[in-house]
């Protein structure tokens, strides 16, 4: 990504920069407060990050635009407050919310790194990528002002590990967890079967039916893991209905410019304020920008950006609702009722099983043991080579 060129400024003033060569460049001022900061933190700011100017400064009232390359390609991006306008081949795209520019960059322009965020899957935002790229003057710790309360060094190193397609981890600790737990319910299952009379004091599922103390724990337990997956539920929800509402406004949207007909035969549209057959279409942050859709070829690509987010749109809400079954299926098994079998719970008095019966079970138990437990040496031979790749990364760019 090369940039060349900025611009920051309204109708009273403006400056634009366009002295940049595709290596270093360096902006100097004989005195200060000549403007450089405002300059870089303009470009930043265009790009996504959250405001960052000198306090006199008032950036809510300057349009922020930069002009950058990508492979060849040329972009343009403008941004007003929240609301952002990217140009390139003559294609005109709308976004309202960062979120937007970036689900659309890291399809249509280079893909941005992934991180998992409380849970969930999410691209950064550009607080992260300002500290790769900027360091303020007065000895200021960027890790600290930008967006110190939401991100921390965890998210910061699993975006390098993102940029260079080193995975943050390579499997679900918490199925692991289960693993684990499985292997000890069989093992306490095989115990109860060859000394049946110690089954109060097993540690299995059996206990929890026999021991208060044991059923509370458990209990506990449970209640927890359902807790957290109730939170990522609603959280899912929240984001597919913030989608449906933008989806169902874009619709629209659509529908008003498409009623638009400047051919009717008995007269044309004018407005009843002052008499002008142009009309306008406003972003969502009326105070960005707006458009005159008088003319066929503009209304046609405002039709066709407002299109792409309407797709945009439709994905979310798909993919939040494959998230959000796939938590009811964990949360499903989770509050699933444990089978105990009746001779389990009064192996103490009876002796249900023969002989027979208790081996054959005692040889499915250690051959189910055998495979998981084979499963997870194999996770963290896994683990233990992808730390290493980890560590090494970190220690290359020290270095470096």
């Amino acid at each position: 990504m090369i940039i060349q060129k900025v611009a920051v400024g309204n109708a009273e003033e403006a400056y634009v920069e366009n002295n940049f060569s595709n290596y270093l460049n360096i902006i100097s001022s004989d005195d200060n407060n000549r403007g450089k900061t405002i300059l870089i933190q303009s470009l930043l700011f265009c790009l996504g990050n959250t405001p960052a100017f000198p306090s006199t400064f008032n950036y809510m009232n300057y349009y922020h635009i930069i002009v950058f390359s990508v492979e060849d390609k040329q972009y343009s991006l403008c941004r007003k407050s929240n609301s952002f306008i990217l140009r390139n081949d003559q294609k005109i795209m709308m976004f309202d919310r960062i979120s937007e520019l970036k689900r659309y960059w890291t399809k249509n322009i280079f893909k941005l790194p992934t991180i998992i965020k409380n849970g969930l899957e999410r691209i950064v935002d550009p607080e992260l990528f300002y500290q790769l790229n900027f360091v303020g003057q007065d000895k200021k710790d960027t890790s600290t002002i930008a967006n110190k309360n939401y991100y921390n060094k965890a998210d910061f190193l699993n975006m390098l590990y993102s940029f260079t397609n080193i995975s943050t981890s390579t499997r679900n600790f918490e199925d692991d967890d289960q693993a684990k737990e499985k292997i000890k319910n069989l093992k306490n299952e095989r115990k109860n079967l060859l000394n049946q009379h110690k089954i109060l004091k097993s540690n299995n599922t059996v206990a929890s039916y026999l021991s208060s103390v044991n059923d509370k724990l458990n209990f506990r337990s449970k209640i927890e893991k359902v807790e957290k997956i109730k939170d990522q539920i609603l959280e899912l929800r929240k984001l597919r209905n913030a989608a449906l509402s933008r989806k169902s406004k874009c619709e629209m949207t659509i529908k008003e410019l498409q009623s638009l007909n400047r051919t009717i035969q008995s007269g044309e549209l004018k407005s009843m304020d002052c008499n002008s057959t142009h009309i306008n279409f406003k972003s969502a942050d009326k105070d960005s920008y707006s458009f005159d859709v008088s003319t066929h070829e503009i209304r046609q690509q405002i039709l066709e950006s407002i299109s792409e987010k309407i797709k945009a749109y439709s994905e979310d809400m798909e993919n939040f609702t494959f998230e959000i079954n796939k938590r009811q299926d964990e949360m499903n098994k989770i509050l699933e009722q444990d089978e105990v079998s009746l001779e389990l719970l009064v192996a103490f008095k009876n002796e249900m099983f023969s002989a027979d019966d208790a081996e054959v079970r005692i040889n499915i138990i250690d051959g189910e043991i055998k495979k998981i437990e084979a499963d997870l040496l194999q996770n963290v031979n896994v683990s233990k080579d992808l730390v290493q790749k980890q560590q090494d990364l970190i220690m290359n760019i020290t270095d470096l």
